[in-house]
């Protein structure tokens, strides 16, 4: 019966050790993720867009200098309109001349390099989630940023970390802790947050 009870403790207490060890790499990996993350969109950043500073909650957003002025409304998107963008997605990765993004985007509706339209916009509302905490939102918090600092007819590029992105958990073809680097347009608003056509 004594030597039972030292089995099982011997048992328990191997269970304890390996659980430990198992989050502990866990951790570690994750650790490890978090900091190439890092080290990729400060890469980027410092490449393409040097001596930038993040709008809010670390995404970036970088109008299109070589868009238009006309092209583009004043005013600001705002809480409660829906707007139809066009866009594509792409991801990091370290590269002979330094970070860059992945020859393959991972999602898009158009080619923002010729502006070629391949499908519809994708239509979402837009929600500042500061002002409305509770309510859901259809797309990452990442776009709800950018698109709250974007205007009617501009061409921009987001850089959006994965704390605003997809996190640890990843979508699809995006990894954990992964930065998401998109080219957007938003076409146009469809309705204002009260239902009013907008008229311009």
């Amino acid at each position: 019966m004594n030597n039972k009870k030292k089995l099982n403790k011997v048992i328990g207490l191997m269970v304890i050790a390996l659980s430990t060890m198992f989050f502990s790499c866990s951790k570690t990996n994750n650790q490890k993720m978090r900091e190439l993350e890092l080290e990729l969109r400060t890469g980027y950043i410092d490449r393409y867009h040097n001596g930038a500073t993040p709008t809010d909650r670390g995404v970036y957003v970088f109008p299109d200098k070589d868009q238009p002025a006309e092209e583009v409304s004043d005013k600001k998107l705002e809480d409660g309109q829906t707007v139809r963008v066009y866009y594509e997605g792409y991801l990091l990765e370290k590269g002979d001349d330094g970070v860059q993004l992945k020859s393959e985007r991972f999602d898009g509706n158009f080619d923002y390099k010729t502006g070629t339209q391949k499908y519809d916009p994708f239509q979402v509302e837009v929600v500042d989630q500061l002002k409305n905490p509770g309510k859901v939102s259809a797309v990452i918090s990442g776009w709800q940023i950018a698109l709250l600092n974007m205007h009617k007819g501009e061409r921009a590029e987001i850089v959006i970390p994965s704390s605003q992105g997809y996190s640890i958990r990843g979508s699809g073809s995006i990894g954990p802790y992964e930065t998401l680097v998109f080219f957007m347009k938003v076409e146009e608003i469809v309705e204002t947050g009260n239902k009013e056509p907008i008229i311009e």
